[in-house]
């Protein structure tokens, strides 16, 4: 069963590592250096500062999307 819920803290290091491997799986015109620096700048998000929204298969974390001002800021 899928489901789409708010972020919550515990659910940080999962965020991450789907960012991470979504990059990594679609951004080949950068190199391993500027995702590793990219990575750093995005680990310093707060993600309670804005709506992000996870979404789960069960219980794994598949995804999620942040919206600030009515815009979608990260997917």
């Amino acid at each position: 069963m899928s489901e789409i819920i708010p972020y919550t803290e515990p659910m940080r290091h999962e965020l991450i590592a789907v960012w991470e491997a979504s990059v990594r799986a679609t951004h080949n015109f950068l190199n391993p250096d500027d995702i590793d620096f990219y990575k750093t700048i995005f680990k310093k998000i707060d993600f309670n500062s804005f709506s992000v929204y996870c979404a789960f298969a069960g219980l794994k974390f598949i995804g999620f999307i942040g919206v600030s001002d009515g815009k979608i800021e990260m997917l």
